[in-house]
């Protein structure tokens, strides 16, 4: 089960939705701010970054920040799009061991799709339809075992 999150000046429990800041130190979320008890100064800073970052995550689950626009930007999204693909895997692979229930790529594709957030970049080309299908190649070739192949 997920730790409860908590402001750390007030105490209000975060529920996963408003425009709380979140508190990272190497990467890691340490802890977050609700929009009530940010400075001014927090606030503004949060606006910008919004602006001009894009966050993502790293193979260890560490949370990057690009400037938009940036070389690299494609590498890095692509780098987290790979992990929350083997975390699917993983977790419908599991689900197929304990229930017996056969699980598709499909279905890890559907899953990635659900989780990601609504303004996660999508391809210039194809839309939603194009990172679907990457998607499902990077889930095909994990659960082939060709995604670790030299």
């Amino acid at each position: 089960m997920a730790k409860v999150q908590k402001c750390e000046r007030c105490t209000k429990r975060y529920r996963g939705a408003g425009d709380w800041n979140a508190i990272l130190r190497d990467g890691e979320v340490v802890g977050v701010l609700c929009p009530a008890c940010q400075t001014p100064e927090e606030n503004s800073e949060a606006v910008v970054n919004q602006a001009t970052v894009v966050y993502t995550r790293d193979a260890k689950g560490r949370t990057l920040g690009r400037a938009k626009g940036e070389s690299g930007h494609f590498e890095a999204l692509a780098a987290d799009l790979l992990r929350r693909t083997e975390e699917a895997v993983r977790r419908l692979a599991s689900l197929a061991v304990e229930t017996g229930i056969t699980m598709s790529l499909d279905d890890a594709v559907q899953m990635v799709e659900d989780g990601l957030p609504a303004d996660y970049p999508m391809p210039a080309d194809s839309g939603i339809a194009g990172r679907g299908a990457m998607i499902g190649r990077m889930a095909r070739d994990i659960w082939s075992g060709d995604a670790y192949e030299d």
